[in-house]
């Protein structure tokens, strides 16, 4: 990617932008999954706006901090028909569900309490 090569399958001088373009770090169901990469002030910021909010009731959040990701691709072609699926390793997603409800069950017993 570095030197440009292009061959007749892709021009790997211009994958790296595909490469993100074609990335699903983003999931949409009934909440947003994301992945996000930054340095130790950043994920902290994060974590303390996260939880200012999920004190207030207004929100409830699962993280899992990892120092790598994963990535499974599917790949019809190389330029502009495939697909890379990103997860953090040792767990990912799976591991911040976890931590999401955990939270999520303290709100549930928060509220039947007052109920």
């Amino acid at each position: 990617m570095n030197r440009g090569v292009a061959t007749n399958k892709t021009d790997w001088g211009d994958y790296k932008p595909d490469f993100v373009k074609n990335s699903d770090y983003r999931k949409f169901s009934q909440s947003l999954k994301m992945i996000i990469t930054g340095n130790r002030k950043m994920k902290e910021e994060l974590k303390e706006f996260l939880e200012e909010y999920f004190r207030a009731g207004k929100l409830v959040y699962g993280l899992y901090e990892t120092t790598s990701t994963v990535t499974t691709c599917y790949v019809k072609e190389y330029q502009g028909k495939h697909i890379h699926f990103i997860d953090g390793t040792g767990g990912g997603y799976t591991k911040a569900s976890i931590d999401f409800k955990r939270r999520l069950s303290e709100v549930e017993s928060f509220a039947e309490s007052v109920s």
